[in-house]
């Protein structure tokens, strides 16, 4: 019986350090995970690219991620979110049209495409639903309907997740930036442009679905290269705008991560799109002096003895 017990305690001894072992650094640079270490950190801080349009669920083909997560102290987003009910409200002043309307913008054949598109990709959503809304506004809700990754039903996306599990966990939530600032970015484009760019989306639809798909499969596949090259690609944007939604940001972002990291270990979860090129976080944050490595996450990090 003695010695049942001590194989039983040696087993559980052997299968709980199995479980402890280290995270793994990836044998190339495909990975959306980077350990931050150096620089007078006390502790590794880690950032994550995320896709903004997938779910919760995505997160569990990666169990790396929640490994990371769960031993970080602060969780750093574009902004600090809440919750969805709240972000929305704090979004809506920046959405909305004060002296126009959609049917008043658009004309009535630009209107219906719209509107055809709209109904036909959101099984039913009518355009007049949203005629106080900027055309950015409603472009973001063609994105959000089109992207490659279906949600399931009230699943939240992994940016807002990530920081109501930090929430709940107590850890410190940090934004990167106001959500005034997102709101400005995302819609306070002139309404001309903005415009353009929406009838753009909608002409060229069958396109736009293909190339998110095409997106959508190099960030599964986490090939940072080609997701980069992707990016260069799109034409849709000036230069200016361009700089507006990756590089300026990132600069400016770069001038807080200092003093979060020296706090203690940071979980950093912004878009994917951020951590790519000569302006992207991985290289400014090697610029700054910090290592940055890739973490392996497409294996299971657990793996119990037979």
């Amino acid at each position: 019986m003695k010695k049942s017990l001590l194989l039983l305690l040696l087993t559980f001894f052997i299968l709980h350090a199995s479980a402890q072992q280290e995270l793994r650094y990836a044998e190339s640079s495909n990975s959306l995970l980077w350990e931050i270490s150096g620089n007078n950190l006390k502790e590794p801080s880690y950032i994550f690219g995320t896709y903004h349009f997938a779910g919760r669920s995505y997160l569990d083909t990666l169990p790396v991620i929640n490994k990371v997560f769960q031993q970080a102290k602060i969780v750093v987003g574009e902004i600090s979110m809440g919750n969805e009910i709240l972000l929305n409200a704090q979004l809506e002043p920046h959405m909305k049209m004060s002296d126009n309307k959609l049917d008043k913008l658009l004309s009535a054949s630009e209107y219906e495409m719209v509107n055809k598109y709209l109904i036909k990709i959101s099984n039913g959503l009518h355009l007049n639903m949203f005629n106080s809304k900027k055309p950015a506004a409603i472009q973001l809700l063609l994105m959000r309907y089109t992207a490659p990754v279906k949600l399931a039903e009230k699943e939240q996306l992994m940016d807002l997740y990530f920081q109501d599990q930090g929430e709940k966990l107590k850890k410190e939530i940090i934004g990167l930036e106001s959500i005034a600032d997102q709101g400005r970015l995302l819609f306070g484009r002139p309404v001309k442009r903005q415009k353009r760019l929406l009838l753009k989306f909608v002409e060229q639809a069958d396109k736009k679905e293909e190339q998110a798909v095409e997106m959508f499969e190099y960030y599964k596949s986490q090939d940072l290269e080609n997701l980069e090259k992707t990016f260069s690609k799109y034409k849709d944007y000036t230069n200016k705008e361009l700089n507006s939604l990756l590089k300026n940001r990132n600069i400016q972002w770069m001038k807080k991560l200092p003093a979060i990291m020296s706090k203690g270990s940071a979980f950093i979860a912004v878009g994917g799109g951020h951590l790519l090129g000569k302006y992207g976080m991985l290289n400014l944050l090697r610029k700054a002096g910090y290592i940055v490595r890739p973490i392996e996450t497409k294996k299971a990090i657990i793996s119990y003895m037979p």
